[in-house]
């Protein structure tokens, strides 16, 4: 065995070298690329290494400025939750063979679970006889977020379908758009049918807004068919005028749509009109605008 292969060889059985170490003898790397820890989810992590220990160890290198202490490769979580756990000491192992690119890699690589690989997972653990708190325990999360993942156990077939083919992860959303979809399964069904269709949460918030103003709209065209659904007033009453003034409202506003479309639209100089509002306003602007659009571009994807 050549001196070359007999130091690469001691140089790989050190790079796997495995012990429990002290955790004041370790310390974060000021140049890891995560800067952010959320504490709620830290939080999550510490109950969970009370009760089941540190499973995956961390990496470390010896530390250049201070014989006999080390710096932490991979694994400033399990490192920051251990001790809020109350823990002395952390499974590590000693990587001699560390370059920073090795932590940008492990970042960008890292894959979470999806929402739809969780409820997956708490559904085999409930078909095995766990209840819902059992579980709760024994991943770190709280009653709720399991009660939130089992609703992903029966979807409806089109919903069940976005998650599977990963148009939405969110859980928020996926809740969310399943409660349209039992009341507006038809409207719901053609809103997704394009691919192209962004499923945020705040896109399904205003898809929920405008089916909902669009059925109180069909109601009110046809106070005689629809009487049950309708509050019931009396003629010459406050509603009555509210209804007069909204309307006239809303005739005042298409018209001033149509004003500034006109102006502005066509206007060479349209930079210097928009200048005259500050970045406060331009934004609230955007957004009310974004929103118009919104409502436009829905209510031509459910035709």
């Amino acid at each position: 065995m050549t001196e070359k292969h007999k130091h690469e060889t001691s140089k790989s059985a050190k790079a796997h070298t495995l012990s429990e170490m002290d955790l004041d003898s370790i310390i974060e790397d000021p140049n890891q690329p995560r800067k952010v820890f959320d504490t709620a989810s830290l939080e999550e992590l510490a109950n969970t290494i009370k009760t089941r220990g540190v499973k995956t160890p961390i990496s470390v290198r010896p530390n250049p400025d201070k014989s006999g202490t080390y710096i932490i490769n991979h694994g400033a979580r399990r490192y920051r939750a251990s001790r809020i756990a109350g823990k002395k000491t952390i499974p590590a192992f000693i990587d001699h063979d560390y370059t920073e690119i090795d932590q940008v890699i492990e970042n960008i690589q890292r894959d979470n679970l999806s929402s739809r690989e969780v409820a997956d997972f708490i559904g085999q653990q409930l078909s095995a006889g766990k209840k819902n708190h059992e579980i709760a325990v024994m991943i770190g999360k709280s009653k709720a977020y399991v009660s939130q993942h089992t609703t992903l156990l029966d979807l409806p077939p089109v919903i069940s379908d976005l998650v599977n083919n990963g148009r939405i992860n969110d859980l928020g959303g996926i809740n969310e758009l399943v409660k349209i979809y039992r009341q507006f399964p038809d409207e719901v069904t053609r809103w997704v049918s394009d691919e192209n269709t962004e499923l945020t949460r705040a896109a399904i918030l205003l898809m929920r807004d405008c089916l909902t103003d669009m059925q109180h709209q069909r109601l009110s065209s046809n106070p005689v068919e629809n009487a049950m659904f309708l509050p019931k007033t009396r003629p010459g009453n406050k509603s009555k005028s509210k209804n007069k003034k909204e309307t006239e409202q809303k005739i005042e506003l298409k018209a001033l749509v149509v004003n500034i479309a006109e102006k502005v639209g066509t206007d060479d100089k349209s930079d210097a009109i928009f200048d005259h509002l500050n970045p406060g306003e331009q934004k609230q602007l955007q957004r009310l605008l974004q929103k118009v659009l919104n409502v436009a571009l829905f209510q031509e994807s459910i035709k």
